[in-house]
């Protein structure tokens, strides 16, 4: 948008320009360690953007580059840049870039500190100098959101760890930020919590236009979600798209070792057997696109949809 004259770049706009880094050595005389290599992409206020690679291949490390810690508390060797609205990662404080950049990482204990899970929530807004009947609204809204209200006066250590997680999305939450970055935010919840988590995500985009970089395992989640999906390996982009393009490549994706949808993987042996071009990722668009090509095929007998 912009104002006399001036661009104004939206606080949830994320620019990733050329980005390499390598980590300092583990220890003198070994070699820096090569985590990022080349990545750009850019994503405006309210796109999903999935990262797609198997350990190792950089996804953390970029994760932690979206809100500073690389390389403010990292230490190591960056070039390019990221961008998070006009503010630059590299330079701008790490405590700033919160009130912009949410983060939830894989493992939920690396975010909590023991307290009451209330407790727990209000951190992050306390710290940004929320004012108190606000921190209220903001702890009850995030808790029943991601199904945890119950969990209130719970100290976050008596909980299993997909309720953890579960917390630690609610404290991202109460922050409002203008991105989420999550780290494989499901990896820790049973089919129930996923789901949930997927519904707060859709809400968020819709409702509140956050900026969303996803990071996850979970291919389902990746194509019912994201708009644009980058695959990584060894610290590069290997290939980008939609989740419909880049699941279409499935043999190069398990050469990868990562495994595309169910659903997609049926596309491709349809298209093999059957020379079709199917790229269907859900089920609406699976039985959508069979019944058009059995519509239009000479074999067809009678109404397929009876």
């Amino acid at each position: 948008m912009r104002r006399e004259g001036q661009t104004t770049i939206a606080p949830g706009t994320v620019i990733v320009r050329d980005l390499a880094f390598r980590y300092p050595p583990w220890r003198p005389g070994l070699a820096p360690v090569q985590a990022l290599d080349g990545i750009s992409f850019h994503a405006e206020p309210g796109h999903t953007i999935g990262i797609y690679g198997t350990g190792g291949s950089g996804k953390s490390t970029l994760c932690l580059a979206l809100n500073g810690i690389v390389p403010q508390a990292t230490g190591g060797t960056i070039r390019g840049e990221v961008m998070i609205g006009a503010w630059s990662t590299r330079t701008h404080p790490i405590a700033e870039l919160a009130s912009r950049v949410a983060l939830v990482l894989q493992d939920p204990d690396a975010s909590l500190i023991g307290r009451s899970v209330e407790d727990e929530v209000a951190f992050g807004p306390e710290n940004l100098g929320v004012p108190p009947v606000e921190i209220e609204q903001r702890i009850e809204t995030a808790l029943d959101r991601v199904g945890v209200a119950a969990y209130r006066s719970r100290r976050s250590s008596q909980l299993s760890g997909g309720e953890k997680q579960r917390v630690a999305i609610a404290a991202a939450l109460a922050m409002q930020p203008a991105v989420l970055v999550l780290d494989e935010p499901t990896a820790a919840l049973d089919p129930q919590g996923s789901a949930a988590v997927a519904g707060v995500l859709r809400t968020l985009v819709t409702e509140k236009r956050t900026t969303i970089i996803l990071v996850t395992q979970d291919p389902d989640l990746l194509a019912a979600l994201t708009e644009e999906l980058l695959i990584l390996d060894a610290g590069r982009v290997v290939r980008r798209g939609t989740p419909r393009e880049v699941f279409a490549h499935g043999a190069e994706l398990r050469r990868l070792g990562l495994t595309p949808p169910p659903l997609a993987n049926v596309a491709e042996q349809l298209n093999a057997m059957l020379e079709t071009n199917f790229t269907f990722l859900d089920h609406p668009t699976a039985v959508q696109s069979l019944t058009d090509a059995l519509r239009k095929s000479p074999l067809a007998l009678g109404d397929p949809t009876s």
